[in-house]
């Protein structure tokens, strides 16, 4: 694990040293970067050594000095690429899987790209065939990040967006676009980042710059509806799935230096871990996070899996102090997360850096198999939208607005309480379904803040959010679901939110579920495989039995929250919040209504978790310009 950076068409030398500086804490092991001046190109990374700790320092060069490469990520079929290149003739100095990356761009060019199967961002310097190129990659499902800017003829690359901010010409400018998405979903969707002039290299990509242009491919897309496989056996779809999960398991777990893992008890990483036990040789290490003052049982039924397991488990506990240090938590995350479990992801995160080096950790299951509540609302609902007038669906979404809140806390299964603004939501939801839009069906279900809400916080300062583009409708509803959080969610605000809070305490986190042995397996699972019987992720939970006995897979999913309703109501966490939501501060951002915030903040418990959400996401914006961009324009 890595951070890479790079430039091309920008005077400056020096540049690299401090871009990859920014970047230490993604690799404290060691660094290098390299000049191609006749090209005008600079490549560098910083390196967590994990495989091959002695020979595998990046740059790597061939080609007589010609190719350079830089590698962020892990090559989790590097083993068997390497055989196949020693097939064709190709020799081998290292162990590494860095070698294996330029050896295979050596033999087949971009094509090599497709061929790796991994977490991975890889920059290339070709200065062969008379036409020097600046190449960078990302992987397949976007587990490791990638961010660049085009600037006339000059190109900048980075792991993270403070590495660009080395260069002095770095243009500041906010995109309000990007504040509205980021405040309608809690995060930042690609391509855009918060600044105006930054994108994220989309996943399954290649951009290429040559000439003083850049161009963008595409080569690898997620498998489509037509690979389900609808008449086979459920029996036969568990055992293809539990095969590629262990196959996954075993690859993931590869590593010089040593492994453990996130465990909340929930069947997701419940498998892993399992897995882990069964094909590892000592005591898998596994780490747990609950609340000070809290009752959690989370950390309950994660204990029971790691005595049933055998673990060397510890349990951590978040309090007070780790919330207090949001300041320094937005540095690390890059661009504005709004959603308070950042803060328990890095105390575990850095809690466990203290014992391993790599983690195992379950992200991405609720995406390939639909594990969250919504899937099944809308799967279920969107069976009666043609059988029923769209005026039944008005009808049935005012009835919801007379409904006791009590009453739809129990019909959701979620740890809060929903509230006014939560019944509000859900009745707006049901009118949707009368629309027979799903893009816009899926984005209300995760919203935090809907165009109604953004006009009343913003009221013309931010553009209105712009619809989503709407999934082909050559699928089943769930399988177009699932491909909207694959373009989305997945690689926007789940897999970020990983890599940037595990790197930011030098830790590399695998995600086993993004395998794409893993994937290809899930694709083939028809819908009933995956909610059956008013059970979501049932493939995943019947292949769970085996390894842990029908109780232990059969626990519900349950939403890994943070009680922030208890930690509001510390005297020094409502001072630092009012501190950075004061009226006068507002009102010279110029964005957010100090008087919209105002409401949210004297909201009673009425209004239910939506409000304070919604009151830290803003608190969280605020943040990150104070971080990030403090005098910044906007565009």
């Amino acid at each position: 694990m890595c951070g890479i950076a790079g430039y091309a068409g920008i005077d400056d030398p020096e540049l690299i040293g401090r871009m990859c500086a920014a970047l230490v804490h993604r690799g404290p092991d060691s660094g290098g970067s390299a000049a191609f001046p006749e090209a005008g190109f600079y490549i560098g990374m910083r390196r967590l050594a994990v495989i091959d700790l002695k020979t595998g320092d990046q740059p790597m060069f061939a080609a007589e000095g010609q190719v350079g490469l830089v590698h962020n990520g892990e090559i989790y079929n590097y083993r068997e690429v390497r055989d196949e290149l020693l097939a064709l003739g190709h020799d081998f100095v290292t162990t590494s899987d860095t070698e294996v990356v330029l050896k295979a761009y050596l033999a087949w060019g971009e094509k090599a790209w497709s061929r790796l199967h991994g977490m991975f961002a890889i920059a290339v310097a070709d200065l062969r065939d008379g036409m020097p190129v600046l190449k960078v990659v990302r992987d397949r499902v976007g587990i490791k990040p990638l961010y660049y800017a085009v600037d006339a003829d000059r190109f900048l690359f980075a792991s993270e967006t403070k590495a660009l901010m080395a260069w002095d010409g770095f243009d500041r400018t906010v995109d309000l676009a990007a504040v509205t998405d980021y405040l309608a979903l809690r995060y930042v969707p690609g391509p855009r980042s918060m600044f105006r002039g930054v994108r994220k290299l989309p996943p399954g990509h290649e951009l290429v710059f040559t000439g003083g242009q850049a161009h963008l491919r595409r080569y690898w897309s997620p498998p489509g509806p037509g690979v389900q496989l609808a008449d086979r056996d459920p029996a036969d779809a568990v055992a293809d799935f539990g095969e590629a999960m262990r196959a996954s398991v075993r690859r993931h777990m590869i590593s010089d230096v040593p492994v453990g893992a996130f465990l909340s008890g929930g069947v997701d990483s419940n498998t892993i871990v399992a897995l882990m036990a069964e094909l590892s040789g000592e005591p898998v290490r596994t780490f747990s996070i609950g609340f000070a003052g809290h009752p959690d049982d989370d950390l309950r039924r994660a204990a029971a899996t790691a005595r049933m397991i055998g673990a060397r488990h510890t349990e951590i506990e978040c309090g007070i102090e780790d919330f207090l240090s949001l300041p320094d938590l937005c540095w690390s995350l890059d661009e504005p997360l709004g959603d308070a479990i950042v803060v328990p992801m890095s105390v575990l995160a850095r809690e466990a850096r203290k014992e391993v080096t790599v983690v195992l950790s379950g992200e991405g299951a609720d995406e390939l198999l639909g594990g969250y509540l919504f899937h099944r609302k809308i799967v279920d609902l969107w069976r009666w939208r043609d059988r029923l007038p769209r005026p039944v669906w008005s009808l049935a979404s005012a009835l919801i607005e007379r409904l006791p809140v009590t009453l739809l806390d129990r019909a959701f299964d979620y740890p809060g309480k929903l509230g006014s603004s939560g019944r509000s939501k859900i009745a707006d939801l049901v009118r949707q379904i009368g629309s027979g839009n799903l893009a816009e069906l899926y984005r209300a279900s995760i919203s935090l803040f809907d165009a109604k809400d953004i006009l009343q916080a913003a009221g013309s300062a931010l553009p209105m959010p712009a619809p989503l583009a709407a999934p082909p409708d050559n699928g089943t509803v769930l399988q177009r679901l699932l491909g909207l959080q694959y373009a989305h969610w997945l690689p926007d605000d789940i897999l970020m939110k990983s890599d940037k809070i595990t790197m930011a305490h030098s830790l590399e986190c695998r995600v086993p579920f993004m395998d794409d042995l893993v994937i290809q397996a899930a694709a083939r699972c028809a819908d009933d495989v995956k909610l059956r019987g008013g059970k979501n992720k049932w493939a995943l939970r019947r292949f769970a039995e085996t390894l842990l006995g029908p109780e232990t897979a059969a626990e519900p999913k349950r939403a890994f929250y943070a009680p922030l309703d208890q930690f509001m109501r510390d005297r020094r966490f409502r001072d630092m919040l009012r501190g950075m939501l004061d009226p006068e501060r507002l009102k010279r951002r110029g964005l957010v209504d100090h008087r919209y915030v105002a409401r949210l903040q004297g909201a009673g418990e009425d209004d239910g978790f939506l409000s304070e959400k919604r009151l830290f996401a803003i608190f969280m914006l605020e943040l990150w310009f104070e971080k990030f961009a403090p005098d910044a324009s906007w565009a």
